[in-house]
């Protein structure tokens, strides 16, 4: 796919990624979670979504998530509440393993739905069974990934309304208010933020790059934050989730900040997770 062919600069792209995230560890985690896509597969769960909503505008949300996006892909790649399931559902299986960024996802009865199913079908790993006209089997798509949205009031109550009250849904949605004043829009801000439009993908690259050739070690680094949340939070078994996420992001933080592809506070961020 064009959009994810790496473009530009890394520098460049660590300039936008600076000044969005500094001081602010709400955006670090919509960031982190890119990094944190491809650790899922060594948490033993295959999805989750994480999702940041304020009824507040430029509170920050649509810069972390472009941020995001950007380090495997270009802005395009985002999806949009028109988009239908079965088509982000066929994306994310050709990824595979690169995050999903949702910006500006609507809260609505047709759309809660949408999100419930998303929800359910993301945690499971695979897309659906399906048949040809001469009735041999489609390939069914696979993948272990993070969905990041960002939206202007909660899902939760929707997702938790759309499963007759019980937790199936509301597992698997990791969510968090940003609790911001505005921000001025200011010229030099837009100007950096833009960088993300043409430098892409070179962030993703070095990850990958260096994650494959250290897959034991990564393992351990997201199964040892998986194993230490679990004790320090006492999680409960309908916490899976939850933990599976935490840990891949800040895995995701810690091999990025090794890397010097990011400066992360990963003890702030965890504080904020937990």
């Amino acid at each position: 796919v064009s959009t994810y062919k790496p473009m530009g600069t890394l520098e460049k792209w660590q300039q936008a990624a600076a000044f969005v995230m500094k001081d602010r560890i709400d955006l670090q985690v919509l960031v982190a979670a890119s990094f944190g896509a491809p650790l899922m597969v060594f948490t033993g769960h295959a999805g989750i979504v994480i999702s940041a909503w304020s009824r507040q505008s430029a509170v920050g949300k649509s810069s972390g998530i472009r941020v995001g996006q950007s380090i495997w892909s270009a802005a395009i790649s985002m999806n949009s509440i028109d988009d239908t399931n079965n088509f982000v559902l066929k994306k994310i299986a050709d990824v595979r393993s690169m995050p999903c960024y949702w910006d500006e996802m609507k809260v609505g009865s047709d759309n809660s739905d949408k999100m419930v199913s998303l929800a359910l079908s993301l945690s499971q790993g695979k897309g659906k069974g399906r048949m040809n006209a001469d009735t041999s089997l489609k390939e069914v798509g696979e993948w272990d990934t993070i969905l990041v949205a960002a939206s202007n009031f909660p899902l939760m109550d929707h997702i938790v309304a759309k499963t007759d009250g019980t937790d199936a849904g509301a597992v698997r949605l990791f969510e968090f208010a940003i609790e911001r004043p505005p921000t001025a829009d200011t010229s030099q801000a837009a100007r950096i933020i833009a960088q993300t439009k043409i430098n892409y993908g070179v962030p993703g690259r070095v990850f990958a790059k260096w994650i494959s050739a250290n897959y034991d070690k990564v393992d351990k680094i997201v199964c040892t934050i998986k194993d230490t949340l679990n004790i320090e939070l006492a999680a409960e078994q309908s916490e899976r989730f939850y933990i599976a996420g935490m840990a891949a992001t800040l895995g995701g933080a810690r091999v990025a900040n090794h890397l010097g592809i990011c400066t992360f506070d990963i003890p702030a961020m965890k504080a904020f997770l937990c």
